[in-house]
């Protein structure tokens, strides 16, 4: 009997390390939803999973007008990866911005026809936003897009190119 209660011990314990080593990793694992908005901040060492308002088990909705931003700590920039891109060609749009969402210069504007699944793309700053319109007909999966923190790295122009690193000059 003895031996009985040992293992059911042990295994217990097992149990409570791996829930407490699932939740660890869950605690860097965010995820949010355009229509949430506002202002994301993503500490280095951790990532977001970023959706349509449909989230990643039902299709974005019809008149769909929302923006989103994130941000992360100075010394790094914030790279995303698309892992599910789909909306409908010609009439709903993805806008990408190198900065915040209400900002008038758009990096990339994706819709169906430029599917940029897999792609991998990184900020010149701290700064990311996002902004989604669709019409009100067709709807689709939307995106899933994984977002994280990567320390930039030092900033050493040529004497030929004098550009901006980290958004600021260097001589």
């Amino acid at each position: 009997m003895k031996n009985l209660n040992n293992k059911m011990i042990k295994a217990k314990t097992t149990l409570i390390m791996l829930l407490m080593l699932f939740g660890a990793f869950q605690i860097n694992a965010q995820s949010y939803t355009i229509n949430q908005g506002g202002t994301i901040h993503i500490a280095p060492g951790s990532s977001v999973q970023f959706y349509d308002s449909g989230t990643d088990r039902y299709d974005y909705g019809n008149h769909d007008y929302y923006s989103m931003d994130f941000y992360t700590d100075p010394g790094y920039v914030l790279q995303i990866t698309v892992n599910l891109f789909s909306v409908e060609a010609r009439y709903d749009y993805l806008y990408i911005n190198n900065g915040r969402a209400n900002s008038s210069s758009y990096v990339f504007k994706w819709d169906d026809n430029s599917r940029p699944t897999g792609t991998i793309w990184e900020t010149s700053g701290t700064e990311l936003g996002f902004f989604f319109d669709s019409d009100g007909s067709v709807t689709r999966a939307g995106w899933d897009i994984t977002i994280e923190p990567v320390a930039t790295a030092p900033c050493a122009p040529t004497t030929s190119d004098l550009s901006l690193c980290n958004n600021s000059a260097t001589y």
